[in-house]
């Protein structure tokens, strides 16, 4: 068994979609905030030299500068400990200076690490500036300006911020590579993964082709709506989802395993679509647009039926009345004119009646034209009342007729003397062959010495063959002719063909070809001839026996279908059938191009023809070596033909 074909394999590559997923996750978002935390340009891993320390101390001088020039208790706050900035609440560690002189601290920053100084005015509302050279502002800074030193604690003994970014970026320092590896491996063992369950999409163990899941028979369109839907309300769940704690994390990771797996379920069964083929008719729009297509299709079908179910003086009256009837109506409308509606009406009437004049003209033509056609070819069309082309061409057609009586006449008899030249030659040859059959009968019955014996029996072999065949000629001449007298009753075919089968089970199996019939258990009953319908069954059965292949089936079957019953022969010729179905129909062909075996060419031309002599047909089709007879009759019995 293929590993696309295995079910194990797929659970286990689904399973893994789900993790490497969450891998590819992690590892691409931890570099990403590894990138913004600088961890891979700066070359530094202490986290108070980092650009991240200093920015976050920068905020909070500019938060310190802010409070003191705007909140007249800060100073009292900072030592009574009620600030976030006091020493018991922060591992921040700040002195704040006015003009050179010490306002505010909480702690001795020179002992602290990422130390800075900031420089912030009130003028204009609150701004940081550039430090002041020799310790004095410029000109044009003529307010108040504070100079912030601060730091922090290097024991970070206090659970604040600095605490947990100092944490969160240590790890991030230890793990930055690993997360590299993690994304790259993650993000190849994905695809690959997705790339196996692509090729697998469609594959089942035990089965040929395609298979589609049951979610693969889901209208496609309505699939994907329910999928954009699914994965909007996971997009809103995530986004709920607070992320700086470990439940956050791992709830936010499941669930982008879960969304990850929705859309590898969106990729196989779009993959396995493609491969079964016109993927788009399993769609909701195309399924609409067919259902439109049709109704459409069965309205202009109706439309056009009912047109054509009047005759042509109809049509042309409805049709210049309609016409006539919505140009009086414009008229009318665009100009209010009585005369000139008068005048068109003249005109419209003078029109019609030379439309439905010419169209009772061209409908005798029509008529004239269709019995001819249908087989009336004494008809002659009466022009008398004809001008124009018109009169020309129902003189043309009667010349037609008058052609095809002749063409007829001289058909019939030529049919008529060819059956008769056979059946007399026929008749003819029978004298001399029967006498040739009793002298080597004669013969044989003698003491014959060397090869005498051997010659004796290759007389009586092609003798016998030259009788048949001389019979055949007979027999396809009189059914190609009609001059066979038919005796219709209601024929058990069921039973005939079982019976048929059963006599010529021992010539089958000689050339081990076995048969397969498959028959209705109840009877079925045609209007035949029972003796022509052996004659048609044992030809084909005899056709079957000489050129099937030894070694296979034989399948017979007898079906109903709307209206008719029909029995098919199918076998694999153990020639090669490079002629065409019609050509072999035909008299004196077979399928043995050689001409080896034995056969006159004439079993299935004479088939046909007791077929069509009862009102049936009998079919050939032929595939490859793959050769099916399909004989249909009628379903009728005698009380519907009486």
């Amino acid at each position: 068994m293929k590993l696309t074909q295995s079910l194990c394999a797929k659970t286990v590559a689904v399973f893994l979609v789900f993790f490497t997923s969450i891998g590819l996750l992690v590892g691409v978002v931890g570099a990403i905030y590894a990138n913004e935390l600088d961890l891979y340009s700066s070359g530094s891993n202490d986290y108070f030299e980092s650009s991240v320390c200093e920015d976050s101390l920068r905020s909070d001088a500019a938060d310190i500068a802010y409070l003191y020039f705007t909140d007249e208790n800060f100073a009292v706050d900072i030592k009574n400990n009620y600030s976030y900035y006091s020493a018991i609440r922060t591992n921040i560690v700040f002195r704040l200076t006015e003009n050179g002189k010490e306002i505010i601290s909480n702690g001795y920053p020179e002992s602290s690490k990422s130390q800075n100084a900031f420089y912030f005015t009130d003028k204009n509302g609150f701004s940081q500036i550039p430090e002041p050279e020799n310790g004095e502002l410029s000109d044009e800074v003529d307010s108040r300006f504070v100079c912030i030193d601060i730091g922090l604690d290097p024991l970070l003994k206090k659970a604040d911020g600095y605490y947990s970014a100092y944490t969160v970026y240590n790890f991030m320092s230890r793990n930055k590579t690993t997360l590299l590896w993690l994304g790259a491996i993650s993000a190849i063992m994905l695809a690959a993964l997705v790339v196996f369950l692509c090729c697998a999409a469609g594959h089942r163990a035990g089965c040929e082709g395609i298979t589609l899941n049951p979610q693969d028979k889901i209208p496609y369109d309505l699939y994907l709506f329910c999928f954009i839907y699914i994965l909007f309300a996971f997009s809103i769940d995530m986004s709920q989802f607070v992320i700086n704690d470990i439940y956050g994390i791992v709830s936010c990771a499941v669930l982008f395993g879960i969304a990850s797996l929705m859309i590898l379920a969106v990729i196989l069964t779009t993959v396995s679509r493609i491969k079964a083929g016109k993927w788009w008719r399993n769609t909701l729009i195309f399924m609409a647009l067919s259902l439109i297509f049709k109704i459409t299709k069965r309205i202009v079908m109706f439309s056009k039926d009912l047109i054509c179910s009047f005759r042509i003086e109809w049509k042309v009256f409805l049709g210049v009345s309609l016409f006539l009837s919505v140009f009086s109506l414009l008229v009318y409308n665009s100009f209010f004119s009585g005369e000139y509606i008068f005048i068109s009406v003249v005109m419209g009437v003078l029109a019609l009646y030379a439309a439905c004049s010419f169209a009772r003209k061209l409908h005798i033509v029509f008529e004239g034209a269709k019995k001819i056609a249908g087989g009336e070819v004494d008809y002659k069309i009466d022009t008398s009342r004809l001008t124009g082309e018109l009169k020309t061409h129902g003189d043309d057609l009667n010349s037609i007729a008058d052609g095809l009586s002749v063409a007829v006449e001289q058909r019939i008899k030529s049919e008529r003397m060819k059956t008769e030249l056979i059946t007399n030659v026929s008749h003819d040859i029978k004298t001399p062959l029967t006498s040739i059959i009793n002298y080597v009968d004669l013969l044989k019955k003698q003491p014959l010495e060397g090869q005498a014996s051997k010659y004796a029996d290759t007389l009586e072999k092609n003798a016998a063959r030259l009788k048949k065949l001389t019979e055949d000629l007979v027999e396809a001449s009189k059914a190609a002719s009609g001059s066979i007298s038919l005796q219709l009753a209601e024929v058990n075919i069921c039973e005939l063909l079982n019976q048929a089968v059963g006599e010529y089970s021992e010539r089958l199996a000689v050339h081990q070809i076995e048969p397969v019939v498959e028959v209705p258990e109840t009877p079925v009953y045609i209007l035949a001839d029972g003796r022509l319908m052996w004659r048609i069954i044992d030809n084909l059965l005899s056709n079957a026996a000489k050129y099937s292949q030894e070694g296979t089936r034989l399948y017979i079957s007898l079906v109903q279908r709307d209206e008719k019953i029909i029995l098919e022969m199918k076998n694999i010729s153990k020639t090669r059938l490079n002629i065409n179905a019609d050509e072999l129909m035909e008299r004196f062909v077979r399928g043995d191009a050689s001409r080896h075996t034995e056969g006159s060419g004439l079993g299935l031309n004479i088939a046909k023809s007791l077929a069509e002599l009862q009102s049936g047909n009998l079919s050939l089709e032929i595939d490859g070596d793959l050769f099916k007879a399909k004989l249909t009759f009628e379903n009728k019995t005698e009380k519907e033909i009486g």
